[in-house]
């Protein structure tokens, strides 16, 4: 488990030290790049009940729109605009995907089913970003995905 946590930690540093923090979200809407900069540093302690609901979105976002915005309106009830997501901000949010998959050890099936969401989020968001030219960090990004769900599912099956 500690070699999943640091490689989660180092790609997270990775993808997130040139991005630049978000403001403080103001209570009227919701910014993207703010709740992934908060579910980045949350990593890896446990979700609270906030960062789970948002991750749950935002799974829910990659599955059926597969183009996150940028801003929501408050509760994330419906697009505050059209803007999507900067494309700067992508690495990090396969990276948060990813981190947030777990390493095949969960408390109940919430979390397990929460896992099994990111992880298809992240994998879904990783094929979109990887459509985009000049994206940074696809093949780190990749390889993360590799390892991930080699620990996840096939580790100990040989």
């Amino acid at each position: 488990m500690m070699k999943t946590v640091s490689r989660a930690r180092e790609v997270l540093e990775a993808v997130s030290w040139y991005l630049p923090k978000p403001a403080t979200t103001d209570s009227d809407r919701i910014e993207t790049t703010r709740v992934l900069w908060d579910l980045a540093n949350v990593y890896p302690g446990r979700l609270g009940e906030v960062d789970r609901k948002n991750l749950e979105i935002l799974c829910r976002e990659m599955a059926v729109s597969k183009r996150p915005l940028r801003f929501y309106e408050a509760n994330w009830s419906k697009p505050a605009d059209r803007e999507s997501l900067p494309t700067a901000w992508w690495p990090l949010l396969i990276a948060v995907f990813f981190a947030h998959c777990g390493n095949g050890e969960y408390r109940n099936e919430n979390e397990r089913g929460l896992a099994f969401k990111s992880l298809n989020a992240g994998l879904s968001a990783l094929e979109m970003a990887a459509q985009t030219s000049g994206m940074p960090h696809l093949s780190m990004l990749r390889s993360w995905s590799e390892e991930i769900f080699e620990n996840l599912c096939c580790e100990g099956k040989a």
